[in-house]
């Protein structure tokens, strides 16, 4: 029996120490001097050791704080706060004003297993297997109100959406259920499906569902079994639906996948494990679950990473670290065509007012732009290790990595559609931390 891959996120910003081989490709012009064409957000860095933060068109700099201290992990902007935890695995929440004013981050709270912030509200779980809610610009803790409780604590992950939260509660006292309930603790807890929700980004929604990856035993903690289910929950309420109940996915084939966007979730079929615990990719078939339930073959090796193209395509990337595009029809793959690319590491799509803009490829040495005629261009200073962006906030923020280009180590803004590349300082940057709408 296949060992169950004890990892607790699909870690898409992997290192490969190799190098980009290069064919001839088209090249997106980087200008040294141009101004991005509006401030939609704020973009937080460091330069010499010191905080600042800048609108996304170049303006406003500003100098949060002297000598910060880089946070680990889980950096979010919530109301005049910076919040996150100093090292992956902490529980203690720290914050930091953005005004400029703070000489010294301070604790929040200490005891935070998991926190989201949306809207200007900050929600956490604690040890205790309780759920808070508190506003991100309260002035401490006292401030915050119970909306849940009886989360359990071996599966800390929630996620917000529409005014529900969606967590893992532990039902009469001994058995895992994925639930919801009203973000302001009132109503009923819905009972969705025994189970656990094992990380947030197994939930996407689409305009009227939301469509949840749930391990209904997550108790095994030693082999893989054919235990994932897709959920189906109407957004305005109803009764979840389980979409592939008679024919659940393999644990490991569907932890070494990810979602495409909303479409699809990509799993690999007969995936292994590796000397090292690790997936080995060699060993799969890339395979397809769409939100009716139905799944089919992708690709003959293991694919890593996917994103969606358009309405009838999907980028990935395959078990040789190599670029494709395949266009689907009737749940069925009728075409692919082969990038020509290779040593990838990752696709992404970049969103702009809720729809795909364009789609990335990043590798180690070289990043590439996929064009609607399903060619690719390379990004010059483009590079997946210094870079942030946010769904809500259009373009791609990065310190230029091109060391020909007399804006290297700056910081630069792409925007959405991936064309257009623009200086927003001077200043030598030593990190991009963040990207927020405020």
């Amino acid at each position: 029996m296949n060992k169950l891959h004890l990892f607790t996120k699909k870690n898409v910003c992997m290192l490969f120490i190799l190098t980009l081989l290069f064919t001839s490709f088209g090249t997106v012009t980087v200008p040294t001097a141009e101004a991005a064409a509006n401030a939609s957000g704020y973009v937080y860095y460091t330069s010499d050791q010191d905080l600042f933060r800048i609108k996304t068109d170049g303006t406003g700099a500003a100098l949060i704080m002297e000598d910060f201290d880089v946070p680990g992990t889980a950096l979010n902007r919530g109301g005049n706060y910076l919040y996150y935890l100093s090292y992956s695995g902490s529980t203690t929440l720290l914050r930091l004003p953005i005004d400029g004013t703070a000489t010294e981050d301070e604790v929040f709270y200490n005891d935070v297993l998991h926190y989201s912030i949306v809207n200007g509200t900050l929600y956490y779980m604690t040890s205790a297997g309780k759920i808070y809610s508190v506003p991100a610009n309260a002035a401490a803790v006292s401030e915050a109100k119970q909306i849940a409780d009886k989360a359990d604590t071996d599966f800390e992950e929630f996620k917000i959406i529409d005014g529900k939260i969606y967590y893992n509660t532990v039902r009469n006292g001994r058995s895992t259920w994925v639930a919801s309930k009203a973000v302001t603790g009132a109503g009923q807890v819905q009972y969705i499906a025994a189970g656990a929700i094992e990380q947030d980004h197994h939930i996407q929604t689409t305009a009227n569902s939301v469509n949840i990856i749930v391990n209904t035993k997550p108790e095994e903690q030693m082999y893989s079994l054919d235990c994932i289910v897709l959920y189906s929950v109407p957004k305005k309420g109803g009764a979840a639906k389980a979409l592939n109940l008679n024919a659940p996915i393999d644990a490991n084939a569907a932890y070494s996948g990810i979602w495409a966007t909303n479409t699809y979730y990509l799993f690999n079929k007969g995936i292994r494990l590796d000397s090292e615990g690790h997936f080995n990719y060699n060993t799969g078939k890339g395979y397809l679950l769409n939100t009716s339930g139905k799944t089919f073959s992708l690709h003959s090796t293991g694919v890593y990473d996917i994103a969606n193209v358009g309405t009838d395509k999907v980028a990935f990337i395959d078990s040789a670290d190599k670029g494709y595009v395949a266009t689907i029809k009737n749940n069925k793959v009728t075409s692919k065509k082969n990038l020509n690319i290779s040593k990838l590491h990752s696709v992404y799509n970049i969103m702009s007012g809720g729809k795909i803009a364009s789609t990335i490829f990043f590798g180690d040495n070289a990043s590439y732009l996929l064009n609607s005629d399903l060619s690719v261009q390379k990004i010059p200073g483009l590079n997946w290790d210094y870079m942030q962006l946010s769904e809500d906030v259009d373009g791609i923020y990065y310190i230029n990595d091109d060391s020909k280009d007399a804006g290297y180590g700056q910081l630069f803004q792409l925007s959405s559609n991936g064309k257009t590349a623009s200086k927003l300082s001077e200043q030598s940057i030593s990190r991009v931390l963040l990207v927020a709408k405020q």
